[in-house]
């Protein structure tokens, strides 16, 4: 009888982990699908995106540049602008080629995410771990997004999976299999040299030292001579070094102005812009909110993960020491910190590095924090995975609730956590909606406001309604968060996408230009009132770039930022373009009431084309 109901087990664990397959391979397909739904947005998107064009109409593989001035862009090495224009030659300019690589970073990223969460934990660990990390808002924007932080996670995410697999390699006493993962480690490094400079290795390495100070150093420096940093080193210098020293040869200044400008004076300037942009100044402390948002709807688990890791590792101790001085509490503290589980230790010490690192940035943005997605992903998969077991064991009885305190079951409980995240996910649906459509904000804020506090309201009555908690319900809690951000945001990101491509895209305006001027490549284009879009460059370029991958040449585009005091050889002229946006529309009608009565020829969200030839 024991024997069948053991098969019966096996069996149910089997169906939840191809349970758990099919809705990741199911929501990664819809990432794939989207990557070419939407057109790509100023500026960040576009600017890569042109840069990687540039490097096949230039044939140099050295020297990024931006478009328009030919200028050389210094702020970032070339690897993702690299794999851009390898993909380029694979699917032509479009879309879908400049956000590719970035997808099959993301796809890696999955794969070293559910290998280190099976090589810590268990499979049904592993593989929530990943449902979760795939299910974050933001990693999911960031999988179809030409940016290069991605790369920074995946080559993050990689050197930790190959540092784990050293020491176990040395615990097993397998040298050869710790000389292959100590070369892969090398790769990971010389890869991040390769995308962001030093950045990726002092993120590792960071975690390395708070996980010593959280094991003590004894255990430390026996973790850390388990590794031959001579070999890593070695293989990390010889896939960079090279590109270092010929850009360096090409460009004299890169060296002082990458490592100085870039990697120290965004940390400690605090108006810090460099030669292409402007700072993101934010205050300190801002990392740690920042890592919160970027792991939403996941974010409502961390609390009662977070009181169940202190019940179980912290509170015993604290309880034992009836005198409750401060000192001892501390002492205590340190004591229970150094005595945490290998596995707790160095996942919690990859959750808070990022966020501790870039608490004193005074230039940060939310894509600085995607390293410590996989992290928390495991953190809240395991807990996740725990929770399931208990179900199934019948831990979790009818009167079994973290508090009978009203509020403190409220923020701990493990179910209501789950309703949170299921709820998040319509009120997320509710905000994508009333965003796009053709108007942002067509659904009353009032009206979403209402309808999330109606949402909470009903959240916490389902709470307590489902006393008899079951592991069913809970599995499929989970599976619908897991199913349903995905889906909303790739719905987002084709027909409710509308609004925001009109704002931050060219695309369309270009495509009427195209229909009624065939030779507007022709045209000498004035921007007014604003700088040049990178979207007009990148869709400009698009057909050249396609047919071409050996000698191009450039079309003239010219320049001009702000409104000109004499303009009338622009505006006399029968081959111009002149593209203003909607802000300086009042500047053409006053000073050319005539071009504006008759010279519009295209439209689109702020954009607006006239041509002089029109009258």
């Amino acid at each position: 009888m024991s024997s069948e109901i053991k098969k019966t087990k096996e069996k149910s664990k089997n169906y939840f982990f191809i349970l758990c397959f099919l809705v990741l391979a199911f929501t990664v397909f819809l990432r794939l699908i989207s990557l070419s739904l939407s057109p790509l947005f100023d500026t960040t998107e576009t600017r890569y995106a042109s840069i990687a064009q540039e490097i096949i109409l230039h044939q140099d593989w050295i020297t990024p540049r931006l478009p328009f001035f030919d200028e050389p862009f210094l702020g970032k090495p070339p690897l993702s602008f690299w794999l851009i224009a390898t993909s380029y030659k694979f699917f032509g300019s479009n879309e879908f080629a400049a956000r590719f690589p970035n997808f099959l970073e993301s796809l890696l990223t999955l794969l070293f995410t559910f290998l280190i969460g099976r090589k810590l934990y268990d499979k049904r660990t592993a593989i929530l771990s990943t449902l979760v990390l795939n299910s974050c808002i933001f990693f999911f924007i960031q999988a179809g997004t030409v940016s290069l932080d991605m790369m920074v996670c995946l080559t993050l995410t990689g050197s930790i999976w190959a540092y784990l697999s050293i020491l176990k390699a040395k615990e097993q006493k397998q040298p050869w299999q710790k000389f292959l993962y100590e070369i892969s480690l090398g790769i990971f490094f010389g890869l991040g040299m390769l995308n962001k400079g030093p950045l990726s290795i002092v993120l590792f390495l960071g975690v390395l030292f708070i996980h010593g100070i959280s094991q003590g150093w004894n255990k430390t420096i026996k973790y850390a001579f388990a590794v031959n940093w001579i070999i890593v080193f070695v293989i990390g210098i010889v896939l960079a070094i090279p590109w270092y020293l010929a850009v360096q040869k090409a460009n004299p200044d890169f060296l002082s102005y990458f490592f100085l400008q870039e990697n120290f004076g965004r940390y400690l300037i605090k108006n810090y812009g460099d030669r292409y942009g402007n700072g993101h100044v934010k205050p300190h402390g801002m990392s740690w909110l920042f890592g919160l948002g970027a792991f939403i709807p996941w974010s409502f688990f961390l609390l009662p993960f977070l009181f169940a890791l202190w019940k179980q590792y912290f509170a015993p101790s604290l309880s034992q020491d009836s005198s409750f001085k401060p000192f001892e509490i501390i002492k205590t503290l340190f004591t229970r910190l150094n005595n945490l589980p290998f596995r707790v230790s160095f996942i919690l010490s990859w959750a808070i590095f990022s966020p501790l690192f870039f608490t004193m940035a005074r230039s940060i943005l939310m894509t600085y924090l995607v390293g410590t997605l996989p992290a928390l992903a495991i953190l809240c998969g395991r807990f996740l995975s725990i929770t399931i077991h208990n179900f199934k064991t019948g831990k979790y009885s009818n009167d079994d609730i973290v508090s009978s305190h009203f509020i403190l079951n409220i923020l701990f409980n493990h179910s209501l956590s789950l309703v949170y995240i299921v709820l998040s996910v319509l009120v997320i649906a509710m905000g994508a909606i009333s965003y796009s459509a053709g108007f942002p904000y067509q659904m009353p804020r009032l009206l979403i406001m209402t309808c999330a506090i109606t949402m909470i309201i009903i959240a916490f009555g389902i709470g307590f309604v489902v006393r008899e908690r079951s592991q069913r319900i809970f599995c499929l809690l989970v599976l619908v968060a897991a199913i349903g951000i995905p889906s909303i945001m790739a719905f987002w990101y084709g027909p409710l996408s509308t609004s925001i491509g009109e704002n931050k895209s060219m695309k369309a305006v270009l495509q009427d230009i195209k229909t009624k001027l065939p030779d507007y490549a022709s045209k000498h284009v004035s921007f007014w009132g604003d700088d040049i879009p990178y979207s007009w460059y990148f869709y400009t370029q698009s057909t050249l770039v396609s047919q071409c991958f050996k000698t191009c040449s450039h079309k003239s585009i010219s320049h001009s930022c702000h409104l000109p005091e004499s303009t009338e050889k622009i505006v006399k002229a029968s081959n111009s373009l002149i593209v203003v946006t909607k802000s300086h529309l009042d500047s053409i009608r006053l000073k050319y009431p005539h071009l504006y009565a008759h010279g519009l020829i295209a439209q689109d969200g702020k954009y607006y084309v006239f041509q002089t030839a029109n009258y």
